[in-house]
Parts: structure tokens; C-alpha cells; sequence
């Protein structure tokens, strides 16, 4: 015969059974759920539909088995960018991306630092995001799935910005 205690016990463990068994199943289907594709890749969409700001990582494929992005960024620090027009930026960035090996059409993740070395962590993270707006406003290099990261970093003046640029693999002849 069992106890009150026991039972107690024993529906306790079921309990917490049942929660952890559901946590790994809502994981996994999370996981296995969660794939999206670049609506503008290959579609007859307007370069103004096909730019936008942070949204989910892209499922792109070279067809080697490898998807996503290349784990290896070109990196680029602009001095003085912060001041910078969309433009320039754009034309200092296209100029280091046609110096490296990385053929694209458009890049996966992009982090951007903004230098805050003397001053507040705070003003290098606003120019990290508006970085990010200048890019993701004007750039074609840029699509609605390409996924922004902004910070700060105390190893770069207050008017300086870094770059990491990961392009998709697909397009990457790196």
C-alpha cells in the first residue's frame, strides 16, 4: 500500500518529468522548424523590397552540404565614418571588398562596433545603429534577411567604426 506521502512524491517526479520531456520536444521542434530562405534571391522583387534591417539568419547552401554564411568575415575599420554620408560609407566599404578575395551579392551578418575609446559606451553604440540605418537603408548588399549586430569597442576612437562582414556561402568564391 502506498502512502500519502509517497503518492505525493511520485506524482511530484511525474510532474517534473512531464515538464522537461515537454521543453526538449518544444526545443527540438523549434529547431528543426525554423528555416527561412532570401525572398529576393532569384525573385522579381524592387531593390526596395529587397533591403531592410535586422530580421532571422537565411538557410543559403552551396550545395556541398554547407549552409548559411561564411564563418570567416572580411573585417574593415572605417576612420572617421562615423561623420560619413551613406554614400561614402558604402563606397569606402565597397572599395575594401573589392581589395579581398569575397565575391557577393550580399552579405549574411554584419556586426558593427562603434569606437568608444575616452567617451560614454553609449555613443559608440548609437553609431553603431545609425551605421546600421545608413546600410540597411542603401545598401544592395543588404536584404531583408541580413542580420545586424551593433556594440561598442574602447579600442577605437569615437569617430571610427569596425566592420565584420560575413557573406553567404553561396555566393562566396573565398
Amino acid at each position: 500500500m502506498v502512502t500519502k506521502k509517497a503518492s505525493k512524491t511520485l506524482i511530484s517526479r511525474a510532474g517534473w518529468l512531464f515538464a522537461d520531456l515537454s521543453l526538449v520536444l518544444m526545443i527540438l521542434f523549434a529547431a528543426s522548424a525554423v528555416k527561412t530562405s532570401d525572398p529576393c534571391e532569384g525573385a522579381q522583387k524592387s531593390s526596395d523590397e529587397c533591403r531592410a534591417s535586422s530580421t532571422t539568419l537565411p538557410d543559403a547552401g552551396d550545395g556541398s552540404g554547407n549552409t548559411g554564411f561564411n564563418s570567416d568575415p572580411l573585417e574593415v575599420i572605417v576612420p572617421n565614418g562615423v561623420g560619413l554620408s551613406a554614400k561614402s560609407l558604402i563606397g569606402r566599404l565597397e572599395n575594401e571588398i573589392a581589395k579581398s578575395e569575397i565575391r557577393t551579392s550580399h552579405f549574411g551578418v554584419i556586426i558593427i562596433y562603434g569606437g568608444s575609446r575616452g567617451v560614454d559606451n553609449r555613443t559608440g553604440d548609437t553609431n553603431a545603429r545609425n551605421t546600421q540605418e545608413k546600410l540597411s537603408s542603401q545598401w544592395e548588399k543588404v536584404r531583408k534577411v541580413t542580420f545586424f549586430e551593433t556594440g561598442h569597442t574602447t579600442e577605437l576612437g569615437p569617430r571610427d567604426i569596425q566592420l565584420k562582414l560575413f557573406p553567404y556561402i553561396e555566393d562566396n568564391t573565398k
